[in-house]
């Protein structure tokens, strides 16, 4: 998910967490308010890495807008269309304006507003997902939101004791939901409908993306930019790469590296031990291009929810 530091120069409300953490998170938390009419396109503007001509290339081929404060997107099951999550203002507000958009694989809008909240199973500020079966799993502030996927609708709530700011979520070991809690520098474990802490330490400081990859979680960390290796087993920590400071989404490629985004607008190709190669800047404080939790599809597509302006765009990867 985004969550946003200071960076972003947007104003952030007070909070018994952290501040710094929680200043990021609700950063990016802040949408285009003009909401522009959806677009799309098949032009292709190639972006070359900035200091590693071996490195990957990106190309866009599409951009919707549109979207109000988009922070994650998966695959739905079959793999033909993208479930992106609105999370319709601030962060942290419990006002049921967040939502859970549709859209196809080639760039069109199937249903911008396919979940929505109810009054007694509101949806506040959706970010991070994941897919089990016919269940959605959704972070919301400090609940869990599980939407019945072939009913299109929320089902139930369940709460996180504690939690300060739930971002991500990933299918951990034997099934269960792994929850990343930015502002508590703490895992969270979904099992049986219980939420109980994971996994607590002062490494995971403003963590962020949740990925899991041959029996390990990837976690990436704003506070200190880190791309970190967790075993589930004995809960060791171990540092994969660092340089990425805000970093957010990870993006899995065969070859064993990684696609890292950076909320304020980095896209970023790693290594195991290297320094991260800068693929692309898209931040700033004029037109900044926010670069929230990313999905790569099979090392060839790179799909990015833009916080800000409110876009979704999707790469050709080479």
């Amino acid at each position: 998910m985004t969550l946003s530091f200071s960076t972003t120069k947007i104003p952030v409300p007070k909070s018994s967490v952290t501040a710094l953490l929680l200043a990021a998170s609700l950063a990016a938390c802040k949408a285009d308010p003009e909401n522009p009419a959806e677009t799309s396109g098949t032009s292709e503007t190639a972006i070359e890495s900035v200091s590693a001509p071996q490195s990957l290339v990106l190309a866009e081929r599409w951009m919707l807008d549109g979207f109000d404060a988009p922070e994650s997107v998966i695959q739905t099951a079959d793999g033909t269309a993208y479930y992106v999550s609105n999370v319709g203002g601030d962060g942290t507000a419990r006002d049921n304006d967040g939502a859970i958009s549709l859209i196809s694989s080639d760039g069109l809008v199937i249903d911008r507003h396919w979940v929505t909240g109810t009054g007694s199973l509101p949806l506040h500020a959706p970010k991070g997902m994941a897919l089990q079966d016919n269940r959605l799993f959704v972070t919301d502030i400090d609940h869990i939101v599980v939407i019945d996927v072939s009913q299109g609708r929320v089902v139930q709530r369940l709460p996180a004791a504690n939690a300060g700011f739930l971002n991500d979520a990933a299918i951990g070991p034997n099934g269960t939901i792994l929850i990343s809690d930015s502002a508590a520098a703490r895992i969270y474990q979904l099992e049986n409908d219980d939420i109980t802490v994971w996994l607590e330490d002062d490494r995971l400081g403003g963590i962020n993306g949740l990925q899991m990859q041959d029996g390990r979680l990837l976690v990436t960390t704003m506070g200190a930019g880190e791309l970190l290796s967790i075993d589930p087993a004995t809960k060791s920590i171990t540092g994969l790469a660092t340089g990425m400071e805000n970093a957010d989404g990870i993006g899995l490629r065969s070859d064993g590296s990684y696609v890292i985004s950076s909320w304020p607008g980095q896209l970023w190709h790693v290594r195991d031990g290297e320094a991260p190669v800068l693929l692309q800047d898209t931040s700033g404080e004029e037109g900044a291009v926010l670069m929230n939790d990313i999905l790569l599809v099979d090392d060839t597509t790179l799909i990015t929810p833009n916080w800000r302006p409110g876009t979704v765009r999707a790469y050709r990867v080479e």
